[in-house]
């Protein structure tokens, strides 16, 4: 018989249990850390996209006054123009400004297929009654979203069409109205993030609000040169989430036909409603300015100085800084 010996097995190394816990530990620690900071280099550049998205659309619309020596108009709205409590939505195209910037945005294609009357001067069909328009209308447009907001194509409304009026000749406020199109009837329709400035409530036939009126209104003929407050100093476009402060997204525009907003109601934190500019970039709004520069506007900040920058020519010189954080 051969005895053979045997080698003693070598022990192989290991984690404890608390070593373990130790690195298990840390490395949360370090995950903890590193998130805030991935989160803040990703809204730097959503930011940053955003702020480009709000230049181009500004720029589209210094292009279009090149080509027709007027600013598009804010919406085709019911004629005629500026009569109080004029809410019968009967008369006017409702296509908004947005529809008119696509041939300055690289959407020629898109806008051929609009079949519209787009005179400022005349009423017309509202334009959902041509097939072909509707069709073009679902097209979604990249430059036309926010990447840091919510998705607006989850909402199961989109505003359909809006207006503001006042109630008398007499009047010192206002109200705005719309229509919505429900999910049966919209799906698809194309959404935007971004809407013209009409001021405090665009135009109603109150003198007392109308002097607020913005650079967007109701079949408005603004060129730059009427900007007498000046195009630096007065809000052309403006962000918007186009719902609420809450969730899930009850409504949202579409950029065919409801793509302006007001000032009446400030920008509370968090917004209270669809007409309210808004966004999700923390503590602030984006406004390209009447001469194509964008700025930061403080959610939440002063009414009076917010409806002021946004009035073309009022003839105030308002304290921005209790508005603007850059």
């Amino acid at each position: 018989m051969v005895l053979r010996s045997r080698r003693p097995r070598a022990t192989r190394p290991a984690f404890t249990l608390i070593e373990l816990l130790v690195v298990i530990a840390i490395i949360a620690i370090l995950i903890g850390l590193l998130l805030p900071a991935v989160q803040k280099v990703r809204e730097a550049a959503s930011r940053a996209k955003c702020t480009n998205n709000l230049k181009q659309i500004a720029l589209a619309a210094h292009n279009y006054e090149s080509a027709n020596n007027v600013l598009p108009p804010g919406y085709l709205g019911d004629l005629p123009r500026g009569v109080p409590n004029g809410t019968a939505f009967t008369n006017g195209q409702w296509v908004c400004v947005m529809a008119y910037l696509l041939p300055y945005l690289e959407q020629e294609n898109v806008y051929r297929q609009l079949n519209v009357n787009w005179d400022i001067n005349q009423a017309g069909s509202i334009w959902v009654n041509d097939a072909n328009t509707w069709t073009a209308a679902h097209t979604r447009i990249p430059g036309f979203i926010c990447p840091s907001s919510d998705d607006p194509y989850t909402s199961v409304n989109v505003v359909s069409r809006s207006s503001t009026y006042a109630a008398s000749a007499a009047a010192t406020s206002g109200t705005v109205t719309w229509r919505t199109y429900s999910a049966a009837v919209e799906q698809g329709l194309g959404r935007t993030n971004y809407a013209g400035v009409i001021g405090r409530l665009g135009i109603t036939g109150a003198p007392a609000v109308d002097i607020q009126e913005g650079i967007f209104s109701n079949r408005s003929k603004t060129t730059v040169n009427t900007i007498l407050d000046g195009a630096s100093n007065t809000f052309m476009f403006g962000e918007t989430l186009g719902r609420s402060g809450t969730l899930p997204r009850n409504l949202a525009l579409c950029w065919m036909s409801s793509g302006i907003s007001p000032t009446t109601f400030g920008i509370p934190n968090p917004p209270t409603d669809w007409y309210n500019f808004s966004s999700l970039h923390p503590g602030v709004i984006l406004f390209a300015m009447g001469d194509g520069s964008v700025r930061g506007v403080r959610a939440g900040g002063d009414t009076t100085v917010f409806r002021q920058i946004a009035a073309k020519q009022d003839g105030t010189v308002p304290n921005t800084s209790a508005v603007l954080l850059n």
